[in-house]
């Protein structure tokens, strides 16, 4: 079926549960026809995905910012047509673009399995009967048998003490600078784990059915703004050391993120957190002395916080502990936390000072210190 026969289909469905009480999700055709070429390709698409990337292809997963047209132009500048990874019939001799990838299951054993499978044969237990999958012939890798239910209630009520080994907590504190400041906080949690991982560190995990390894951030710290000094802590278990290896670790991280220190604390102690934060703020233009004292005079200064469609209220001066301006460029605020809902400082500026979009969007924010409750 077509990209475009796919298209009528769709809204013909839409069409008619638009009057009803039914509602359908699917995804964007456009979307899966791109999905289909880049989980289908090889690295011909590398040069067909910079110059989508170069035309303005940006956070393409959403709707509104999605263009098919611009990934059309960079495949057909390429020379290649989308049905030679979409719709081409593969021959199980040729090399595949992933066969490079190891999972322990052989290319035999699959075609095997695909041919049983257009006939709707089975294949029979492996603890039954071994179909040589390759699985099995690392040593130490066998099938686990199911012991009934009470297994899986006996290991989400154990805690992670039981094996033996001594629980460690560090306290890491990081920097988050350049382009690292464009990750978002889930992103940052998954590329420090991920590090962590690297330098063979065991973590501890939460109990339950759902684990997760035992990481927290004293602060999410919006996107886009820089800071020298974040503060996380981990779990680990099964070390002697009492040092973390710190400098091999920022080998395994990107560039704007560094471990600058690393503490042994108590596990009693309660989880880091923030009770004022420390900004460093340069524009280009010039930061009004005027308007700061006078704010600085308030007893309370009530600005509008807005979040796509809604609106609240927010008291920002007390929010704000103290203003330092180190020249008519630089300005160091000092913001309090814990007190309700919280404005960014750019945010808190642009209200304060009337600055213009152009001169926000050129000032640049850095938190040089979080102050820990």
């Amino acid at each position: 079926m077509s990209l475009e026969e796919s298209k009528r289909r769709i809204n013909s469905i839409r069409e008619r549960l638009d009057s009803g009480r039914v509602r359908v999700k699917w995804n964007s055709p456009e979307a899966s026809w791109l999905e289909g070429i880049f989980s289908r390709g090889d690295r011909r698409l590398t040069g067909v995905l910079l110059d989508a990337w170069q035309q303005g292809a940006r956070f393409d997963s959403w709707t509104e910012c999605f263009n098919i047209d611009i990934w059309r132009k960079a495949l057909d500048g390429h020379g290649l047509d989308p049905n030679l990874f979409l719709r081409r019939q593969r021959d199980q001799d040729e090399m595949l673009p992933w066969e490079h990838i190891r999972s322990g299951v052989t290319k035999d054993f699959l075609a095997g399995e695909f041919e049983k499978a257009g006939k709707a044969e089975t294949t029979p237990d492996c603890r039954e009967f071994c179909p040589g999958c390759g699985v099995c012939n690392d040593p130490g890798i066998s099938p686990k048998l199911f012991d009934g239910p009470d297994q899986f209630t006996r290991r989400a009520n154990r805690p992670p003490e039981e094996d033996g080994s001594r629980i460690k907590r560090y306290r890491l504190c990081f920097t988050k600078l350049d382009r690292a400041q464009y990750l978002s906080h889930l992103e940052l949690s998954r590329m420090f784990i991920r590090a962590l991982g690297r330098v063979e560190l065991n973590l501890v995990y939460s109990g339950g059915y759902h684990p997760m390894p035992k990481v927290s951030f004293a602060t999410a710290l919006p996107v886009g703004l820089e800071s020298m000094g974040e503060i996380m802590d981990i779990y680990v278990k099964g070390t002697e050391d009492s040092s973390l290896p710190i400098e091999r670790l920022n080998k395994e991280l990107p560039s704007g993120i560094r471990v600058l220190s690393a503490e042994e604390v108590s596990s009693n102690r309660p989880p880091p957190r923030i009770k004022e934060s420390h900004f460093l703020l340069t524009i280009h233009g010039s930061f009004k002395r005027d308007d700061l004292d006078r704010f600085l005079k308030l007893s309370s200064y009530m600005a509008i916080k807005r979040h796509g469609n809604r609106e609240r209220t927010v008291d920002i001066r007390s929010q704000v502990k103290l203003f330092h301006l180190l020249s008519p460029q630089e300005l160091e605020l000092v913001t309090r936390h814990g007190i309700g809902p919280e404005m960014r400082p750019a945010e808190i500026i642009q209200e304060i000072c009337a600055l213009s979009e152009d001169e926000l969007a050129g000032m640049r924010i850095v938190k040089t210190k979080g102050v820990l409750v």
